[in-house]
């Protein structure tokens, strides 16, 4: 019997369009792993727009760029949060890197990236909005991809671009979604409910609610103050939201490590 290697858990947080809380999520989900877990990796994937780095009011030496020429390894790049002691890589231009690159070089990245991962036990990469290839790329890289929306009609139809974009490279057959922002819970599973009808109809997907985060001013507050809702004695509604379907997330993708390495011991 093979002993199987050390299986990090690996998440992309991606959305079909901008503001909706992606970053706010990737971060969260990130915290709320290192808390259970001691090696976290969270990636700013955000097309160059440091939104990560700017959340966490960190001011970071290397980026994505530096491990994509080859000149750092991840563990080398990654800036430390003094506080959470989670490590952070920094997007930068690395991430519009990838859009250049070809498919050869870019599968030869990404062995190259998912050897790293196996330094942590948790790895969160916010992937960017929309369906830029460089987007799609990380997710692909992610066992378990998490895909935040509101439940406006234009983030519904945008997160749906991105699912039949997405769903073209088999890679994935199922997608978790996070509706966050909502303001009344019954119209955001109704219209989460419209689009898993539509996805199972034409794509060769499943969709799968993980759950709803309210609006809560709690989260700008936290955000202008750089510093997180799990500061906030988790008092706020958003806060026990998030916790609650973070915390579901690391369970499913535990459980699915779990038998993809009994799987390989088996063999």
């Amino acid at each position: 019997m093979s002993q199987a290697p050390h299986t990090p858990l690996v998440f992309a947080v991606a959305s079909g369009k901008g503001g909706v809380g992606k970053t706010f999520f990737s971060v969260h989900l990130a915290l709320l792993a290192r808390m259970m877990k001691p090696r976290v990796l969270l990636i700013d994937g955000d097309l160059g727009l440091s939104n990560v780095e700017v959340a966490m009011g960190l001011h970071p030496r290397h980026h994505l760029g530096d491990v994509l020429s080859g000149s750092k390894r991840i563990h080398e790049a990654v800036t430390v949060h003094p506080k959470s002691g989670l490590h952070i890589l920094a997007g930068g231009a690395g991430v519009r890197e990838l859009a250049d690159l070809t498919a050869e070089r870019r599968h030869t990245i990404g062995t190259l990236l998912e050897e790293s991962f196996r330094e942590y036990d948790v790895v969160v990469i916010d992937a960017g909005a929309g369906v830029h290839p460089a987007v799609m790329f990380l997710v692909e890289l992610a066992a378990m991809p998490v895909v935040v929306t509101t439940r406006e009609p234009q983030s519904m139809a945008d997160a749906y671009s991105f699912l039949k974009l997405a769903s073209t490279t088999g890679r994935h057959r199922e997608f978790h979604m996070v509706m966050n922002q909502i303001d009344d819970e019954k119209s955001a599973r109704d219209a989460f409910a419209r689009l898993s009808e539509v996805v199972g109809r034409f794509l060769p997907v499943r969709l799968r609610l993980v759950g709803v985060v309210p609006d809560d001013n709690a989260v700008t507050d936290a955000g202008y103050r750089r510093r997180s809702l799990f500061d906030l004695n988790f008092t706020p509604p958003a806060a026990r939201a998030v916790w609650t379907i973070g915390e579901q997330l690391l369970e499913a993708a535990a459980r699915s490590a779990a038998e993809a390495a009994n799987q390989a011991c088996a063999g």
